[in-house]
């Protein structure tokens, strides 16, 4: 009876001791994953580490979509600057005519132009040898369902202008997971679920980019440019966030890599 009792005791006193200890931070129910620190508010940030020429989206539409938010992501996927800038188009004016205007800013590099050309023009037309290239709006919008179809749009800009870069630049189609997979007509772009270039299509992109003069962009989580030193100034609570941690943990490490002091001992 008494072991019994003993027994019944140390498991209570274990069960109660296990209570009281920190997360153990190796077991990976405990662990964030490292994707949480920058997904969400914080985002990504990028600088440009090496001067040169830019992509441009020219977007010349009469109205449409909302297209700005896609070119966020590849800045982190080609390494270099990527912006999209809203534009009139002119009066009868060839939208390859539009694009070889561009090259006038001696910044541009590869110009991608986003134009109404009717539904019998075809949906992507790409000059490598210029880097040059239009997209057609209006072949996008043709088949679209009645319920998300605004949706569907969007992602069919979305994957249309990273094919669009892709072969302005010297990607190439790709059979395995990426949106490089072919597609011949907006039906195909539909069921490619992906909606940017995998890494190897990146990367022969971003090489061609060097090698034709283009700036040079790092881009990485919002705490690691802190911790790096030349984040920009915080623009939401989650980048707040992350520099006080950051001046927290400094402060910690000040404290702990502190020299004690010499304490003098009086002369014998």
């Amino acid at each position: 009876m008494k072991s019994i009792l003993t027994i019944s005791l140390t498991v209570l006193a274990f069960a109660a001791m296990a209570q009281s200890l920190p997360p153990n931070p190796a077991d990976p129910a405990n662990k964030t994953p490292r994707m949480e620190r920058y997904k969400h508010a914080a985002g990504l940030v990028s600088r440009v580490i090496k001067d040169g020429k830019c992509i441009r989206f020219l977007d010349i539409r009469k109205e449409g979509v909302a297209i700005t938010n896609v070119v966020e992501k590849m800045p982190q996927s080609f390494d270099t600057k990527v912006e999209i800038v809203k534009a009139t188009a002119e009066e009868g004016a060839c939208p390859m005519t539009t694009a070889k205007k561009a090259f006038s800013d001696d910044k541009v590099g590869a110009v991608i132009v986003i134009a109404n050309q009717g539904a019998d023009m075809p949906a992507l037309t790409v000059c490598p040898e210029d880097r040059m290239g239009v997209i057609n709006a209006d072949r996008l919008s043709q088949d679209l369902p009645d319920e998300g179809g605004e949706e569907v749009l969007a992602k069919r800009f979305t994957k249309e202008m990273w094919r669009a870069v892709a072969f302005v630049l010297g990607g190439y189609e790709a059979q395995y997971p990426c949106v490089m997979k072919s597609a011949f007509s907006p039906a195909d772009l539909d069921a490619n679920p992906l909606l940017m270039t995998c890494p190897p299509v990146s990367g022969a992109i971003s090489k061609n980019a060097q090698r034709f003069g283009f700036a040079k962009v790092q881009c990485v989580p919002y705490f690691i440019a802190v911790r790096q030193g030349w984040a920009p100034p915080p623009a939401n609570d989650a980048q707040r966030e992350e520099v006080e941690r950051f001046e927290k943990m400094k402060a910690a490490r000040a404290i702990t890599n502190a020299v004690p002091a010499k304490v003098s001992t009086p002369a014998k």
